[in-house]
């Protein structure tokens, strides 16, 4: 019996924009093409992190290690790999702020960044003896979100971020902590540290489109702001 060989497809190299490290990529195939349109189809936030996962692992041959690095980190990642597979522009259309006037408009993801406004110190301390350890957000912090408030939500995305937890001389890691104990730990922390934990969580990077256009209509002109990974899903 005669074996077909598979198609041969181009390899490409990036260095990721926060954690800086150089990885090797290719573009999705037919396969996982579907896998993407199936979780578009859902609408389901689950089934679309599913898919990203899918296709960021095969598509850098399971170097990456999705429960460890950014989030951000893996948005752009993904982002190349969809330039790279299917094309750099992804056809849309905005409304004008003046007028109202629906445009088409034409993104290129070449523009698309990691930005980050500010670096704060990833080490808060919130009392003389004690310092809570922060990290950037991976995809597995969604695992552990929940349906309960905007509130609790946000306290359940924030202890997702906490790497360890320094009290005097002993040393609490994430990896031997359970979730729920961190969220108590923090629900625990008077306002004035929270805020403190806060400042590092509105500080992370993200990614990011920006752009200007003339609305076709008025001669108007308006800025293009987008951020997250659903203007460049599919």
């Amino acid at each position: 019996m005669t074996t077909l060989p598979m198609p041969t497809t181009p390899v490409y190299e990036l260095t990721l924009p926060v954690s800086k490290k150089k990885i090797t990529y290719r573009p999705f195939l037919v396969k996982e093409e579907k896998v993407l349109l199936l979780a578009n189809e859902t609408e389901s936030l689950e089934q679309a992190n599913l898919a990203i996962r899918t296709v960021v692992d095969n598509c850098t041959f399971g170097k990456v290690d999705l429960d460890k690095t950014p989030l951000a980190d893996i948005e752009y990642l993904f982002i190349m790999i969809r330039a790279k597979s299917i094309g750099e522009e992804v056809e849309g259309e905005v409304t004008c702020s003046s007028c109202g006037e629906k445009v088409d408009y034409t993104i290129n993801l070449d523009k698309v960044k990691v930005h980050q406004e500010k670096k704060v110190d990833p080490n808060v301390r919130i009392a003389e003896n004690t310092v809570i350890t922060m990290r950037f957000p991976t995809m597995s912090i969604t695992n552990n979100l929940s349906d309960q408030n905007m509130a609790d939500i946000s306290l359940e995305v924030t202890a997702g971020c906490v790497e360890m937890i320094t009290v005097g001389d002993t040393v609490y890691t994430s990896d031997t902590l359970q979730q729920a104990d961190i969220v108590a730990f923090l629900e625990h922390l008077s306002k004035k540290q929270l805020e403190k934990v806060s400042e590092f969580m509105d500080t992370f990077p993200v990614v990011l489109y920006v752009d200007n256009y003339k609305c076709p209509k008025c001669g108007a002109d308006n800025h293009i702001h987008m951020e997250g990974i659903g203007n460049f899903f599919v």
